[in-house]
């Protein structure tokens, strides 16, 4: 979005007025008997008067009335203006004339946001206030910082919107401002306090226009924020998904307290599972699908299955105003907005209520899921009474009756212990029904700057409670955290001589809380912010020219960066991540495939935990794989953290959807591959390989030419589970007999007692070890000489697709669920010449019903490798909607996480061309009709680079930052780039996909 203005904040920023500031601050409290706080200064920098003088007071401003606070705030303010006739020219600092004359020249308008009602004499001292097209100061506004009212001020009396408009502050509660206005954000000073900012300088000769302008570009709101007006019922679950929070170890699910019949509440805690209880899905009323799908004889009685619990709701509670209890369904729901800002992970929703009795307020909303301190939540509500004043009540509650509301409507946990922490605070502990996972949840709240609020706990309701009157017009802040611990992270399982496990989460939590309390809400978002903003210095993606696609893309990486985990290997990512409870919590194959490639280029320490998931539960999938008399590791389709089977015990796909197994394999190679994390190979991922080949040697069979075909395996398409020798399969498990085969010359080479190890631990025989390359080679393919590859034995004498897709009988047609062969294409690209993508392309894609969200993204990649531009546009946008348009009207069950890694990979690799090939990164663009620009970041052993694409030309620079030289072919011809160096090309027309070889 271009940029129409830049802001100014005075003090700190173009002139140092606040030691002018602190110091009448401090010589007032002083001559009253009071000593002010050591950081003074850098707390009521950028603070309106009266909060500054509260701050000054400390914990004696209770002792005063409204009146004698007014009188205080006069003398200081006497003091302060007598100070400030010494400010002379010479003090502005040193680039602003320059950068004023850098924005004038470029048309960008120049705005003043102060909080000093001396503004505009300060700025008459300076010489500069001709420069100013606007200044809101102390005069202009009803609410100081850190409410963001003197900025939109501002930007009103420049006219323009606050997207279009930069502030630059020096204070923390002046970026808080710029943030919660919807500005772009530049601190400039002090780093600690400034980290959240969009962009942090030390000095405004940092700071041109060129630079403002490409950061407008870059960060404006209106291409980060996912924005909903009003109540809108038929949509109002999939909101509860959509403006999801979370930070890898909690999800919260969009919810207000004072929208009744909302979002569903849900809280989600990375790998706290128990166990649900459903009824016989009754096989004798199954239709032919089912029949086909399932196994009757093992869906006869109660189906007791893995579930991800839907924990207590540590943010629930009421708010009463008066006699009234404020819920929008009643009175006059005026206004409502709800925001979620995927730059910095904040959930906002602003609301004007009017109560049946004609009360009418102001309700504020902010949320985050602590990305800095993962155990916390952070909530504050900011109340407005508009036209009565009142007694205002919040009572905070940890709701521990919540359900799994589609799989068991019985509780699956019961509450064990329950606490008061301090006079504000409360926590309890909970263990699971069944599993007896333990876990424990607290909350607590202050109401800010109201030194005579009333607060009572009471513990066994689990609720704390604060009463305290609001004035109309004022401004009402609550602060409220909530923070979990669970026995997993702990450590805690009750050892001999220890705590019991929930006292000792329990202790974790009142711990917790007690630190936080110690905090705020405004400090805890600094380092949550500064959290945010390096996740996406290296996960951004840029799309210019279509600004539905550049919001879809950033909601997508959203979504994934809020689901991995920063420091537990000990969990994955559910299929509908912490954020709903769909497919139960389960981790299928779409971590491994779709969402792994996002992770590897642009988060190797978060790629890295879910690979050692995969090695961690490397014991269960040997645990099936003896179940069923095979040998090595056979990785289940479902699984929470245990890694044993945990599908629907009837369902066929826990023996025929054995493609995960290759997949799993495929992945751990993967990002071995894209990382060059050779200690990981060599001491985790070899084993899995190795196992994993083991598996498909024993789960071959042999025919009479000699060749080794795999029976009762379905790919991808599950309309079509039951088949023998499916393309997918066959060619995964190549890949993966290979691999392994890589693996043990590797060790045998470089690590021959870690090989020793495996053989061991697994009792492999040196005939598997060595026969691995052998069985690879011998597995049919079934290409035909036609080029196309049959689905799965007798695929192509079944009938014609069924139109429109779903049929009783659709296994016995060629209708194709989701993406098969044509994810084969994708998954391995180099295998096979355009002949062979053109013949599979033209005889796939037409009978694809995409009936899974996984399709539309992977038919996007494969149609932009063909050069099939306009179409891969139409179904990466598709994709790309898949949560924000509620696509396959089942968002409110969580978000569609394998369309968001693969809308990343459709992106990156689809649009932008980029993809390892051998031993050079390829790029070859294929830019989508109508974009102007994508830009993104990558890693690759250790080159760390940023990939621009016009419709003119490609620009890749290997940042000085990076670990080795990047080897690169850019649109056909050869680079290499050390560190710090780049190259460009001209764009070139059509490309086709890269030919190697032709697979037999």
């Amino acid at each position: 979005m271009p940029l129409q203005a830049v802001i100014f904040d005075l003090d700190g920023v173009l002139v140092d007025t606040s030691k002018f500031h602190a110091k009448a601050w401090a010589d007032l409290v002083r001559g009253i008997g009071i000593e002010p706080p050591p950081d003074l200064e850098e707390r009521v920098r950028g603070i309106a008067r009266m909060a500054s003088l509260k701050i000054a007071l400390g914990a004696r401003a209770a002792e005063f009335s409204e009146e004698e606070l007014q009188r205080l705030a006069e003398r200081k303010n006497a003091c302060y203006v007598e100070a400030i006739q010494t400010v002379r020219p010479a003090d502005l600092y040193p680039g602003a004339l320059r950068l004023f004359r850098d924005l004038r020249r470029h048309g960008v308008r120049i705005g003043l946001g102060s909080a000093s009602k001396n503004a505009r004499p300060v700025l008459e001292r300076l010489n500069i206030l001709p420069w100013f097209d606007a200044v809101a100061d102390g005069f202009a506004y009803r609410h100081g910082k850190p409410h963001p009212d003197v900025f939109l001020t501002a930007a009103r009396m420049l006219g323009a919107e606050p997207p279009e408009c930069i502030v630059v502050e020096d204070a923390a509660a002046g970026i808080h401002a710029a943030l919660d206005g919807g500005f772009v954000a530049v601190g400039i000073g002090n780093p600690e306090s400034l980290r959240h900012a969009h962009l942090l300088v030390g000095r405004l000769t940092e700071l041109s226009w060129r630079r403002l302008a490409e950061l407008a570009g870059r960060a404006s709101p209106a291409h980060w924020q996912v924005r909903r007006e009003g109540v809108k019922p038929p949509c109002e679950e999939s909101y509860g998904t959509l403006f999801c929070v979370g930070n890898g170890r909690v999800g919260v699910r969009g919810r207000l307290i004072t929208l009744p019949a909302g979002p569903a509440a849900g809280t989600f805690v990375a790998g706290l599972y128990d166990r649900v209880t459903r009824p016989s899905p009754d096989p004798d009323g199954w239709d032919p699908f089912m029949a086909y799908w399932g196994n009757a004889d093992l869906a006869r009685g109660d189906q007791i299955e893995v579930a991800l619990i839907n924990a207590p709701d540590m943010l629930d509670g009421d708010l009463v105003f008066e006699d009234e209890t404020v819920d929008f369904t009643q009175g006059e729901l005026k206004h409502l907005s709800r925001r979620l800002d995927l730059h910095n992970g904040t959930f906002t929703a602003e609301a004007v209520w009017r109560s049946p009795a004609g009360r009418e307020i102001r309700l504020l909303q902010r949320r985050f899921a602590d990305l800095a301190t993962p155990s916390r939540v952070w909530e504050q509500l900011e109340i407005e009474p508009l036209n009565v004043g009142g007694t205002l009540r919040l009572t905070a509650r940890i709701n521990d009756h919540t359900r799994n509301r589609l799989y068991d409507p019985r509780p699956l946990y019961a509450a064990t212990r329950r606490t008061a922490v301090g006079d504000r605070g409360v926590a309890l502990a909970i263990e699971g029904r069944t599993d007896h996972a333990v876990a424990a949840f607290g909350t607590a709240i202050t109401a800010l700057d109201c030194p005579a609020a009333r607060y009572a706990v009471d513990a066994q309701a689990g609720t704390v409670t604060v009463e305290t009157e609001v004035a109309e017009g004022r401004l009402l802040h609550i602060d409220r955290v909530a923070v979990l611990a669970t026995d997993r992270i702990e450590g805690e399982r009750g050892g001999a001589g220890g705590p019991p496990p929930d006292a000792a989460v329990l202790a974790a939590v009142e711990a917790g809380l007690t630190a936080a309390l110690a905090s705020s809400f405004g400090t805890a978002r600094i380092a949550h912010g500064a959290a945010w903003n390096e996740y996406w210095a290296h996960s951004d993606l840029v799309i210019e020219g279509d600004a539905a696609a550049q919001l879809g893309a950033r909601c997508s990486i959203y979504h994934l960066l809020i689901a991995a985990s920063r420091d537990d290997a000990g969990v994955s990512i559910p299929a509908k991540s912490l954020s709903g409870e769909g497919y139960r919590g389960m981790v299928f194959w779409d971590t491994d495939i779709h969402m792994t490639p996002f992770f590897n280029f642009t988060q190797p320490r978060l790629a890295r935990n879910l690979a050692e998931f995969r090695h961690r539960t490397l014991d269960g999938a040997r645990r099936k794989a003896a179940r069923y008399g095979f040998r090595g590791a056979f990785y289940p389709w479902e699984t929470g953290i245990s890694g044993d089977e945990e599908c629907e015990r009837w369902l066929k796909l826990i023996t025929h959807q054995i493609h995960l197994t290759a997949d799993v394999a495929y992945a751990l190679q993967q990002y071995v591959d894209i990382t060059g994390d050779r200690e990981f190979y060599e001491t985790r991922a070899a084993e899995v390989l190795i196992e994993t080949a083991r598996f498909w040697r024993s789960r071959a069979v042999a025919n009479p030419d000699g060749s080794l075909s795999i029976p009762d395996a379905g790919g991808p398409d599950e309309f079509h589970v039951v088949g023998h020798d499916s393309a997918f399969v066959n060619h995964l498990a190549i890949h993966n007999l290979r691999g392994a085969a890589r693996a043990v010359e590797h060790l045998r080479r470089h690590n021959p007692g870690r090989l020793a190890d495996i053989r061991a631990r697994c009792a492999a025989t040196e005939a598997e070890l060595t026969g691995f390359a052998d069985s690879a080679d011998r597995i049919r393919t079934m290409l035909g000489e036609d080029g196309r590859f049959e689905q799965c034995r007798g695929f192509f004498q079944l009938e014609e697709a069924v139109p429109g897709g779903r049929h009783p009988r659709v296994f016995e047609t060629q209708t194709v669920k989701q993406a098969d062969v044509i994810m084969m294409l994708l998954l391995l690209p180099d295998e096979w010449d355009r002949r062979v993508w053109q013949a599979n392309w033209d005889y796939y894609e037409p009978r694809c019903v995409h009936a899974s969200s996984l399709s539309h993204g992977a038919h996007g990649v494969v149609a932009a490798e063909m050069g099939l531009t306009e179409k891969a546009q139409a179904y990466i946008r598709q994709s790309l909607g898949m949560d924000l348009n509620d696509e396959m009207a089942n968002t409110a069950h969580g978000a569609h996480m394998a369309a968001n890694g693969m809308n990343w990979t459709a992106l990156v690799r689809g649009c932008g061309g980029c993809r390892p090939q051998g031993d050079r990164f390829r790029i070859m663009p294929r830019l989508p009709p109508g974009w102007n620009r994508l830009a993104f970041r990558l890693k690759w052993r250790g080159a760390d680079f940023v990939v621009e694409i016009t419709p003119a030309q490609t620009t890749v620079h290997n940042l000085p930052t990076a670990r080795a030289t990047l080897p690169l072919n850019l649109h056909g011809r050869n680079r290499t780039l050390p560190p710090g160096r780049g190259a460009r090309a001209a764009a070139v027309p059509s490309p086709r996909p890269a030919v190697t070889a032709c697979g037999r």
